[in-house]
């Protein structure tokens, strides 16, 4: 009798191998699929790509450091110490954001967000401001954004200028939303007694001149744009553009412009828009891909079938067309549509653990990076 159970226990166990080892070899045929002409970069585990620049591809390793490759991989190496959550080289310095963090069981808290000036190998480290949530360079200044100085909606942070040398520190605007800058202007969202205004000032802050009141937010994307004389911006179900010097009354572009909309800055001579249900209620609703002329004229679809698009990583024009992901419990891709409407897929992960994070063009070839 216990020998049967043995026996019995033994083919069990026997069974339970074969089938995890058939599992196994299943889940190691699994391989995604990347169209032909495409390049992939993949990051491993506890890697972040952070960005690609001067041919070389940046990603921190957990709270390790920075660290840069070539495009084939090849010549990896460490560039700095620390969680990096930002950094650019600029004029011969690096130029780094530095985090850390606290934990309290699952609960992981930002101590401190400080922006340096180092040589690339690390060396002549400075402390240029203790408290940085991001930053751009221009010229000889450094913009940077602080701590969020209110919460949501519409969370608010302090935007600053200092000196590429760590000189002449002050203080553009408190509770900007967001901000671009074109044509040697900052444009700023700003939040202030309850609705946000947007301005336009100098790039040292001076002149400032309110331009839109009552902007609301578009999910997604910047919620305004210039393009030639006009800013270009959301109010209610509305798209308008206003002269971005000031002058003039502003101008309905766009009446019905739902909520659940992204907006791409102007490519070959038109605006393109993603349009869906409302983000509360139509979660199957269609989504479809408008372009329109800048004055609101020849206003036609690119038709897409999508429902499980990712709308709040928006959507990517390049000269080869309009790219987009879509995004489900178990499927992750990046897919195209020409400018004429061809559809096609680009990236899938085909029930593979990889995660499509960001693209772009290097030496004229597209890559996709993507996470394990």
């Amino acid at each position: 009798m216990i020998k049967s159970k043995i026996k019995n226990i033994s083919l069990f166990v026997a069974l339970a191998l074969c089938l995890s080892f058939f599992v196994a070899s299943l889940s190691g045929c699994a391989q995604s699929y990347l169209a032909e002409g495409y390049e992939k970069i993949t990051m491993q585990k506890g890697e972040r790509f952070l960005y690609y620049s001067e041919e070389l591809v940046y990603f921190s390793v957990s709270s390790e450091g920075l660290y840069c490759m070539r495009l084939d991989g090849s010549d990896r190496k460490k560039v700095v110490n620390g969680s990096v959550a930002r950094s650019k080289y600029h004029d011969g310095w690096r130029f780094c954001i530095i985090e850390t963090y606290s934990y309290r069981g699952c609960i992981v808290t930002t101590e401190s967000s400080i922006l340096y000036r180092m040589r690339p190998d690390g060396s002549e480290k400075v402390e240029l401001a203790s408290d940085a949530r991001s930053f751009f360079i221009s010229g000889e200044w450094i913009y940077v954004t602080g701590s969020y100085t209110t919460g949501p909606p519409y969370a608010a942070s302090t935007l600053s200028r200092i000196k590429t040398d760590g000189s002449e520190r002050h203080v553009i605007a408190s509770d900007v939303v967001s901000f671009i800058r074109d044509d040697g202007f900052l444009y700023l969202e700003i939040k202030e007694f309850g609705k946000n205004n947007i301005y336009r000032s100098n790039m040292d802050g001076t002149e400032k001149m309110v331009l839109v009141e009552k902007a609301n937010y578009s999910f997604g994307s910047s919620p305004y744009f210039v393009y030639g004389e006009y800013l270009y911006y959301r109010v209610g179900c509305e798209m308008r553009r206003v002269k971005a010097d000031g002058s003039g009354d502003d101008e309905i572009v766009i009446e019905e412009y739902k909520h659940r909309q992204i907006a791409a800055g102007p490519h070959n001579g038109f605006i393109y828009y993603m349009y869906g249900g409302d983000y509360q209620h139509d979660f199957d609703e269609r989504f479809s891909i408008f372009k329109i002329r800048p004055d609101g004229s020849d206003c036609a679809e690119i038709e897409i079938d999508e429902r499980k698009l990712d709308v709040y990583g928006g959507f990517m024009i390049f000269e080869t067309g309009i790219y987009y992901k879509v995004i489900t419990s178990k499927i992750n891709e990046l897919k195209r549509v020409s400018f004429d409407g061809e559809q096609s897929i680009i990236f899938s992960n085909q029930g593979t653990k990889e995660f499509l994070v960001d693209c772009f063009i290097a030496d004229d070839k597209f890559y996709i990076v993507v996470h394990r």
